[in-house]
């Protein structure tokens, strides 16, 4: 980055230095991220940080006899909440189905990735 067009140390000019960043696309990086847009974490980081959401499914999912990565069964938790809370999100899911039906993730805007 070019500080200031007369290339004079130590002085800064803000308007040309927004203008270089927004040119290579900076600043529309930063305000994509403002905004948040997807976060990737691996599988252990996005259970440590958000298996509050999910206590009593992943206590089941541990003592049941269909082993579910924990991942899974998070995630699963998490997209029959936001239909409960919003149920535009998705598909009705019939009340008369098991009450481990799932729910698609692809409706309600969760994708999971193999690690």
């Amino acid at each position: 980055l070019k500080p200031n067009g007369a290339l004079i140390p130590d002085h800064f000019d803000p308007l040309m230095i927004v203008d270089q960043l927004r040119c290579a696309g900076v600043v529309e990086a930063v305000r994509v991220s403002r905004v948040g847009y997807p976060q990737r974490y691996n599988h252990a980081q996005f259970v440590t940080r958000y298996k509050n959401l999910a206590l009593k499914e992943l206590a089941k999912a541990a003592k049941g006899s269909r082993k579910m990565k924990p991942v899974d069964t998070l995630v699963d938790a998490i997209a029959k909440k936001m239909v409960e809370i919003d149920p535009t999100l998705a598909a009705p899911i019939d009340p008369k189905s098991r009450s481990d039906s799932k729910v698609d993730l692809m409706e309600v805007g969760i994708q999971v990735g193999k690690t």
